[in-house]
């Protein structure tokens, strides 16, 4: 790697639906589109024209547990990526057009789930499983939920997580550490107070069936159950006994679908 002259720097902060509001509905995946979108200097195609001229790409990725900012660039041009990388780190504004756009386009992708038996089935076993924990939520959010956001609300949430009670950062590949370190300590990021931990999960206690008709010629089937924790010590078995089981080479495909013609396709899901 270090004869490669390519690095890539992630800011890290805790965030994701996890800790989203109760009322929310889509607002981690709309920060992460449009977290690019504007700085107080500089427009969205003022950004995108300088990230792609220096053969980069910056991008942001809102999940269950956290939200991140993203900069993967030659190593020669560290200098001028990271001015853009910190601008939009902890200047960025969020603009209505862009904002009213990709609600536009987040919108039409959940009514196109509509279409998809399988999201619709996994979608219901989230909410069976996880109940009223926000591991449940749809990432994409309701049509309602995400008409009804505006840009201040994003701007407030993003602003609580970003300079929240602590960030984390990743440098990998042929990279300058000490210019960056120094650059990150030039930030002068405050250090929040603790985010409020979300609502304990609790598993359900008896089994839960769902069963929803849709006018398709297919048929979905989701069976699962309480796994691992991240820091379980089994949660390694766990993981190679999916590898064993999953992909066409597995044995479940092999046994259902290769040798008995049962289902179209088969795979394990670990989460």
């Amino acid at each position: 790697m270090e004869d490669t002259p390519v690095c890539s720097v992630r800011a890290a902060v805790l965030g994701g639906s996890r800790l989203e509001p109760k009322e929310a509905s889509g607002w981690t995946e709309l920060i992460s589109r449009t977290w690019t979108s504007g700085t107080q200097t500089r427009k969205e195609q003022d950004i995108s024209e300088a990230i792609e001229g220096m053969a980069a790409s910056l991008s942001a990725v809102g999940g269950r547990n956290s939200l991140s900012l993203s900069l993967d660039m030659l190593t020669p041009f560290q200098k001028e990526a990271s001015e853009i990388f910190f601008d939009v780190f902890k200047n960025s504004v969020f603009p209505e057009s862009v904002i009213d756009r990709e609600k536009t386009i987040q919108i039409n992708q959940i009514r196109s789930k509509r279409d998809n038996p399988a999201q619709i089935c996994m979608s219901h076993f989230m909410k069976g499983v996880f109940g009223h924990h926000p591991y449940s939520k749809e990432s994409l959010g309701t049509e309602e939920g995400v008409a009804s956001i505006t840009s201040q609300q994003l701007y407030d949430l993003w602003q609580k997580w970003i300079f929240g009670h602590r960030r984390h950062w990743v440098l990998t590949g042929k990279v300058d550490v000490d210019f960056w370190l120094n650059l990150i300590r030039q930030q002068h990021l405050s250090q929040g107070k603790p985010h409020p931990g979300a609502p304990p999960f609790s598993a359900p206690s008896r089994s839960i069936y769902h069963f929803e008709k849709i006018e398709k010629e297919q048929s979905h089937l989701v069976y699962g159950f309480s796994g691992l924790r991240l820091v379980d010590e089994d949660v390694y078995a766990l993981q190679l006994i999916q590898s064993v089981l999953a992909g066409q080479g597995g044995r479940l495909f092999i046994e259902i679908r290769d040798k008995n013609s049962l289902a179209y396709s088969v795979s394990p899901l670990r989460m």
